[in-house]
């Protein structure tokens, strides 16, 4: 069976990295067709006759649902031609309102090929029913990036992660203060940058910026090492949501550094809104305290490991559904 895949893969961004071996995994044996290129960003140029070529098409994941600008690589109506499976995005609520915007989901996510709209939040499928549609083919599973297996190891005691991106604040007093509990505390600072290619270019520009003594720098150009380099630590403050994801995952407690919806729908989640904050957020130092005297919450891990595996379950027996049907 061939597959279109519709997504930010080739740009060494390590949440989508990891979505793209989820995909690997769940259609395993099957031919995985991109239809973008990474450098130059855009759409392969024939799009139209790859379209035709595949069996199926799926989109996602990350907060895709945009609801004041329409991205060129996932919404094109092209796509429509084929059966559509839209898998683990999100909404971000936190601009305005584009009604032509909106309209144009509207047309999509009613098309009769779309086959799945599958949410990583309750709170984005709660937004699209409210906003786009009332019903819909419809599910809602954690994070897949959940339905992978991550390093389980002995983390080092004194390592502390920071995980910070490329952004227009860069470092602020608040994750200075923070830095100064981890040295207050006798831990180690290590910064550890989740991103490879063009992406680590502009993460490594935070280099730059944050000017705090005796920190490690820790990168790795590949997913496994990325990984590793999470679980080695006793505790994690990310900037970056798979970090947080991953974090969790390898039951490193975290700290968010993001108040943007699916942060903390996803610390909502698990049980770690104590832990969900920003970079610029002056609490922070005290959440970094109560974190290593506490730790995080993993009550519930298994169950979200569980639905995130049955949401990507789910997604696979769908796609490949299309190609039985066919043959009968």
């Amino acid at each position: 069976m061939r597959i279109g895949l519709v997504g930010y893969f080739g740009w060494g961004n390590y949440g989508d990295e990891l979505f793209l071996e989820v995909y690997k995994r769940a259609f395993a044996g099957h031919e995985l067709i991109f239809f973008h290129t990474a450098e130059p960003a855009g759409l392969k140029s024939d799009v139209e006759d790859l379209v035709d070529s595949v069996d199926a098409i799926v989109i996602g994941g990350g907060d895709l649902l945009i609801p004041w600008y329409k991205s060129w690589l996932y919404w094109d109506e092209r796509f429509l031609k084929k059966p559509v499976f839209i898998f683990g995005i999100g909404v971000p609520t936190w601009g305005k309102i584009n009604t032509e915007v909106m309209e144009h989901y509207r047309r999509f996510l009613s098309h009769p090929n779309v086959r799945l709209i599958g949410l990583r939040d309750a709170e984005s499928l709660a937004w699209v029913q409210k906003n786009l549609l009332a019903e819909g083919p419809f599910g809602f599973w954690p994070d897949m990036v959940l339905a992978l297996d991550f390093p389980v190891q002995q983390p080092d005691s004194n390592r502390v992660g920071f995980v910070l991106r490329h952004q227009n604040t860069y470092v602020t007093e608040p994750l200075y203060r923070a830095a100064e509990v981890v040295a207050a505390a006798n831990k180690d600072l290590a910064l550890i940058f989740l991103s490879t290619g063009r992406s680590k270019n502009d993460d490594l520009e935070v280099m730059r910026h944050f000017d705090f003594p005796n920190i490690d720098l820790i990168h790795r150009d590949s997913l496994q090492g990325q990984s590793n380099a999470i679980a080695s630590c006793s505790h994690l403050v990310s900037m970056k949501f798979h970090g947080v994801v991953a974090s969790y995952k390898c039951r490193v407690p975290f700290i968010s550094l993001s108040s943007a919806d699916k942060f903390k729908s996803f610390c909502m989640q698990t049980h770690n809104e104590a832990y969900s904050s920003n970079w610029a957020d002056p609490a922070l130092p005290a959440k970094l305290e109560k974190l290593f005297a506490d730790g995080g919450d993993f009550s519930n891990q298994d169950d979200l490991v569980n639905e995130a595996r049955k949401g990507v379950e789910a997604l696979r027996s769908a796609v490949i559904g299309v190609k039985n049907n066919a043959q009968e």
